[in-house]
């Protein structure tokens, strides 16, 4: 019996989609940028940490917001590392991951069920006023 419930279980969390994660407002604020994502479904909460990757930076400072819903997350990034960051530069979001190689999370972004997400590219014209 347990047996079958395991598989029903895993069945049912093999057929959530993984979710879809935009960038949402970009505001600086006391020399820091405050890079806001959302999400399609609520982040996690638990013993891992998000991590955003921007040209080869990583940072895991953030605060989770959207209490009812939990899918607004913003990340905190010293104004240095915004305006040092060239255009075009890659952005990548992932769970639990601080240390990958842009060509890992490339990869990784494309699995259905990765905890990796491809954010597009980085342009200064993020930043809103």
């Amino acid at each position: 019996m347990s047996l079958l419930f395991s598989f029903s279980f895993l069945a049912e969390a093999i057929g959530q989609e993984k979710p879809r994660m935009e960038i949402g407002p970009v505001k600086e604020n006391s020399k820091k940028i405050y890079f806001t994502l959302t999400s399609s479904k609520p982040f996690i909460v638990g013993d891992n940490v998000y991590v955003l990757h921007i040209g080869g930076k990583a940072f895991w400072l953030y605060d989770q917001s959207g209490e009812s819903d939990k899918k607004t997350i913003t990340f905190f990034i010293p104004e240095n590392d915004f305006n040092g960051f060239g255009p075009g530069s890659s952005i990548y979001l992932t769970y639990g991951n601080r240390s990958m190689e842009e060509e890992e999370m490339k990869e990784m972004s494309t699995l259905e069920y990765g905890q990796c997400w491809s954010l597009g590219q980085f342009s200064k014209t993020l930043l809103t006023k």
